[in-house]
Formats: C-alpha cells, sequence, structure tokens
C-alpha cells in the first residue's frame, strides 16, 4: 500500500492504543469484564463469537507466529460491526499487527506494523508477489478462491509491491468483490484491504447467466434517453457535450439505468407554514429581533 496510508494507519493505531489505557477491552465471549490476556491458538479464537472466530483461527494457521502474542479484542461497534484485534509480542509495547474482522467472518482488513530492520529492502518481483498472495487467499478463502483473479500489479514501491485479486462469475467481474494486498520484499503479507461486496451473494445460481450480444444492444438503444446536451468551457473554448444525466449504470438485461453505489438517499418534504410571518429575516436586525421575541436570545452585538 502507499507510504501515506501506512503513516495514517499507524497513527491511528497509536491513537487507539493510547485510548486502550482508559477504555475497557474484551474478548468477545467472555462478558463485559475487561481482559487482555495472550493469544493460544485456537483456544483464543473461539472467544471470538462464531465466524469472526473461525477467520482468526484460519489467520493463526498463515501466521503462527500470533498463537505467541498477546491479543487485544475491541468490542465491535453497532455501525460496522468490526471485530478489531490488535497482536502485540510478549513484553513489548508496540503492536505487531492490526486485524479486523466483519461479524460475518469477512477479513476487512490486515496490517503488519513497519519492519524497522527488513531482510530484503528490494521489493518483490510481479511473479513472486503474485505466488505469496495467492498463498495467503487461498488459505483464507478456501474453494472460493478459485472464482478470483489477480488483475492489477502496480509499480514497486519503496520495499513492496500491491496486486489485487476480484472476483469474476461467468467470466465477469464481481464490483465491490476483490482483496488488495502488499507484500514485502521478503514474501511476506503486511497489508490487505477487502472489497465492501467480497463474500457477499456467495450462490453462483443467483447470478444472472449473461447474454452479451443483447445485453450490449438494449444499453445502445437505452443510453440516447439518460443522456443531455450541455455547454461547457473547455481548454478549446465553449463547447457542446452529452453528459450522463444518471448513475453511470445501465441494467444489462432491461437497459434501464440503475442507482449508484451508493445511491442517493431519498428526502420526504416537509410542508412548513409560518402562520402569517415572513419565514425570512432580510437582515441582521430582523434576525435579532425574531431571537429575542420567539427565543429568548439577545443577538446584540453579533453582527
Amino acid at each position: 500500500m502507499p507510504k501515506s496510508n501506512q503513516t495514517k494507519k499507524i497513527v491511528a493505531a497509536l491513537t487507539l492504543i493510547s485510548m486502550l489505557s482508559t477504555t475497557p477491552v474484551w474478548a468477545v465471549g467472555q462478558g463485559t469484564a475487561p481482559e487482555t490476556k495472550p493469544a493460544s491458538g485456537t483456544a483464543t479464537a473461539a472467544e471470538l463469537q462464531g465466524q469472526a472466530g473461525q477467520t482468526l483461527a484460519v489467520l493463526y494457521q498463515i501466521m503462527p507466529e500470533l498463537k505467541n502474542m498477546e491479543m487485544i479484542v475491541v468490542a465491535p461497534g453497532q455501525k460496522d460491526n468490526l471485530h478489531r484485534i490488535r497482536f502485540r509480542p510478549a513484553n513489548e509495547k508496540n503492536l505487531y499487527a492490526w486485524i479486523d474482522i466483519r461479524s460475518d467472518g469477512v477479513l476487512d482488513s490486515f496490517m503488519l506494523a513497519p519492519d524497522e530492520h527488513p531482510t530484503a529492502a528490494a521489493p518483490p518481483s510481479a511473479a513472486a508477489t503474485k505466488k505469496a498472495a495467492a498463498a495467503f487467499l487461498s488459505a483464507l478463502l478456501g474453494k472460493e478462491f478459485d472464482q478470483y483473479r489477480d488483475e492489477t500489479d502496480t509499480e514497486p514501491m519503496q520495499s513492496w509491491r500491491n496486486i489485487q485479486f476480484t472476483r469474476y462469475v461467468n467470466g465477469i467481474p464481481v464490483a465491490g468483490d476483490s482483496y488488495s494486498l502488499a507484500v514485502n520484499g521478503a514474501g511476506k503479507i503486511t497489508d490487505v484491504q477487502t472489497g465492501k461486496q467480497a463474500r457477499k451473494n456467495l450462490d453462483l445460481k443467483l447470478f444472472p447467466a449473461p447474454k452479451q450480444d443483447a445485453d450490449k444492444t438494449a444499453a445502445e438503444q437505452a443510453l440516447p434517453r439518460y443522456m443531455k446536451l450541455s455547454y461547457a468551457n473547455t481548454k478549446k473554448g465553449l463547447t457542446l457535450q452529452y453528459e450522463p444525466a444518471f448513475s453511470g449504470y445501465l441494467d444489462a438485461n432491461t437497459g434501464e439505468a440503475v442507482p449508484g453505489a451508493p445511491a442517493r438517499p431519498t428526502y420526504t418534504p416537509v410542508s412548513v407554514t409560518p402562520g402569517g410571518k415572513s419565514p425570512m429575516a432580510k437582515t441582521i436586525d430582523e434576525a435579532a429581533k425574531v431571537a429575542a421575541s420567539e427565543f429568548g436570545l439577545d443577538l446584540k452585538g453579533q453582527g
């Protein structure tokens, strides 16, 4: 991953550690009593409930060194349902790994602390990157990994290289179902970022069979309905151009526009009757009078 992203994550992690001194931490399934304890293989993984614990058990198999480290689990938030798990080597202050696992067992993100004394400073080759990343994902996803293809192989960074695997069904990529991994020169996975749609809709029967020729024709015929003509100031001067007046997505079977991701929120208009009073203050003096008469606020001197 880019260095700036790793730096931001490290700062966030250090902030979390400072919070842990006053914030209760607990192993899920152990009640609400604060507890920080050494990890001990799958026995500790069992302390996480259900699928999240199963994913942690797999990570223990991929990275056995985690078994001998102190594990801290922060309670999942109500909004994101993430189990935030932190590993720290015994008798050390600095963390070794940051791991976030969704309640449904999907690995949301994974990051190792930067190695202060890397054994291999040069980034790995493209082939070595693919091999290491594929081995990691294969162990993590099992048979599901067969549905993923390596798509991107960016230019090597200072000491690592990024690679992305995207899920394909019926030869078509599944939007948002991807894993982006960073591999260092020693072949170790140092960062994993998971797409928000990963491991959703696992039943292959739910995916409509593609009809490529019909799909393209329907989309081409429907497209003009969703385009609008407008004037635009460009480097070449004022030009006429067509621009999409929709989300940019068309249903491949019907040609109809579909909401983008994320879809715009909808609002219900609220009718307001001012009761014969002016609904808007035109001057600061008028606003001050309304604030004083309606709300008892003194706004003198606030202009």
